[in-house]
């Protein structure tokens, strides 16, 4: 569903052309009725799609030399901390060398990648989260080990007027399925809707209402840089068995739009 994800340590039919990794949405075309797709997420989609100010930025990026990043949610790098060892998910090569094999894939490696990892579910009328009934959510497809990256959060980046284009296009699922990769004080969102993969239908583990049920999280999101651009994925934090719904903290910040 919702993939909010801060810098901050705090927190019709899918688009019909065959996906790769150039693609750039047309700017040109307007439309005042925002579309509501039907199906809005297809797991071939490219890690790194660009509107057309984030194209700029992240050429202006690409030319400025910049400290590699890994930003981790303080509570898997309090547990990573506590392993013996160094952990790969704290080392650059490592993300430097799991975002390369990402880019890499074609379409049909992307897919075939998350869905030995992911598959789509609904929410039965058992569950006790009364306001999911009917709607999607993601198990796990084979059990996932912990401290695993499981999937990329792919979407469209948007930097400067980007934004503002999506939501004349898509209304209000634009910012419900944006990730906030912000860096170097320039406001980037990675937006899901229409343009990303299953991952975006990865549900909360709580809504901080009282009147909802808490679960456990079992994942997170991590941002990494390579080459100076942010990417993020989805990163077990403990072991995940086949069949169990993957679930992720979105954290208050978020919940407090809703």
């Amino acid at each position: 569903m919702i993939s909010p994800f801060s810098i901050s340590k705090d927190q019709l039919s899918l688009q019909k052309h065959k996906y790769s990794d150039d693609y750039l949405p047309d700017r040109k075309q307007k439309n005042n009725n925002s579309l509501v797709l039907s199906e809005y997420w297809d797991n071939r989609a490219p890690l790194c799609v660009l509107g057309a100010d984030a194209s700029h930025l992240k050429a202006s990026f690409s030319e400025k030399t910049s400290e590699s990043l890994i930003i981790l949610p303080p509570a898997l790098e309090q547990r990573l901390k506590a392993l013996p060892g160094r952990h790969p998910l704290m080392d650059q090569n490592y993300w430097t060398e799991s975002i390369e094999h990402w880019l890499s894939l074609d379409g049909d490696g992307r897919k075939d990648s998350i869905e030995s990892s992911l598959q789509l579910t609904t929410i039965r009328h058992s569950d006790p989260r009364k306001k999911l009934h009917g709607q999607s959510g993601v198990i796990a497809a084979s059990d996932i080990p912990a401290f695993s990256v499981i999937a990329p959060y792919a979407g469209l980046y948007c930097a400067g007027n980007d934004v503002a284009e999506e939501k004349a296009r898509y209304g209000a699922n634009v910012g419900r399925y944006a990730v906030d990769c912000s860096l170097q004080g320039v406001q980037i969102d990675l937006c899901g809707y229409g343009h990303g993969n299953i991952t975006i239908c990865i549900n909360a583990n709580t809504t901080y209402s009282k009147h909802d049920p808490v679960l456990r999280d079992n994942a997170c999101f991590v941002l990494a840089t390579y080459q100076g651009w942010p990417y993020v994925f989805v990163v077990s934090i403990e072991p995940i068995k086949k069949g169990a719904e993957v679930l992720v903290d979105y954290g208050r910040y978020y919940w407090k739009g809703y």
